[in-house]
């Protein structure tokens, strides 16, 4: 892919004064103690995913940090829909495939008390109208949400041990482009942010990225970056949204399974031809054959 086919890829937006929304609460914590995690194996992600050539990766990152954050809360993972996002959140200051910001993102859905699920409101990868019925139905929600300051990696890590979090991420470089394994360190990658991923992890020396460009790219659709040196301005743009639902959406009950049919009695007739013989004033009999018949008689073969 040319350099010029991946920026179709890169849509965020640079940040700014919001038209609508509330004040950003700011996430100080630092780093202390264990400074390792992997949240894929805690199960709060979902499977790799793939923009096409929208410029949805803010989309992509928002409803990443919220199927983290709606996990924790709830126990219950599910794919959120990032088409909502690219049709529903314009007033918000997104601008669907041309680009967007995940803060505006969680904006929405918390004024929208919730999102759908990537099932119902399935990903198109162009810019459609909003569907107002789809848009209207809650299977995650968030309550609220933080940014981390801005350039301080023992925050962003610290944050990072709490759930998955959405980052902005400088994406044009060559060597980011055809990453394939390993920690990258490229310190070339500077700090003009024009891509939304998602952290969900932490090793010893790295951050471990879900990127949005199907599982063919990178490592199964991941990135290890290196740790310590704001590598392609990861720390300067990072939030993650809170959920305090204490109870999942709703899980339809289990198809039941097939349910024993009417027990014989001694002679073989079913519950059923009983009944029906006896409509008629016969008793159910068993025939020659060993099907059952109606006969006349108060007594039978059994």
């Amino acid at each position: 892919m040319t350099r010029e086919e991946y920026a179709e890829y890169n849509g965020l937006r640079k940040k700014g004064a919001r038209s609508k929304g509330r004040a950003v609460k700011k996430f100080d914590a630092d780093l202390t103690g264990s400074s390792t995690v992997d949240w894929r194996n805690l199960g709060a992600v979902t499977k790799i995913k793939d923009q096409g050539s929208c410029g949805s990766c803010w989309a992509f990152s928002t409803t990443g940090s919220i199927e983290g954050a709606y996990f924790l809360a709830t126990g219950e993972l599910r794919s959120l829909s990032e088409q909502q996002l690219v049709d529903c959140s314009t007033e918000y200051g997104n601008n669907g495939c041309s680009g967007g910001l995940m803060d505006y993102g969680f904006q929405y859905v918390i004024d929208n008390q919730g999102i759908d699920s990537e099932d119902e409101y399935t990903y198109l990868g162009v810019d459609a109208e909003c569907w107002a019925v789809a848009a209207s139905r809650v299977v995650a929600s968030i309550d609220s949400f933080f940014d981390v300051e801005s350039g301080e990696e023992g925050q962003l890590a610290a944050a990072v041990l709490t759930q998955p979090v959405s980052i902005a991420i400088e994406a044009d470089t060559s060597s980011f482009q055809s990453y394939s394994s390993g920690v990258y360190d490229d310190a070339g990658c500077g700090e003009n942010l024009d891509h939304g991923v998602l952290i969900v992890g932490l090793t010893e020396n790295s951050y471990i990225v879900k990127n949005s460009w199907g599982d063919s790219w990178g490592d199964g659709g991941y990135i290890q970056m290196k740790r310590g040196m704001n590598i392609c301005g990861i720390s300067n743009q990072a939030s993650f949204p809170v959920s305090n639902s204490t109870e999942p959406s709703p899980i339809p009950e289990p198809t039941p399974g097939p349910q024993p049919g009417p027990q014989p009695n001694e002679c073989g007739c079913s519950v059923d031809s009983v009944a029906m013989c006896g409509a008629f004033g016969m008793m159910c009999c068993c025939g020659e054959n060993g099907d059952t018949v109606c006969m006349a008689t108060d007594t039978c073969c059994c």
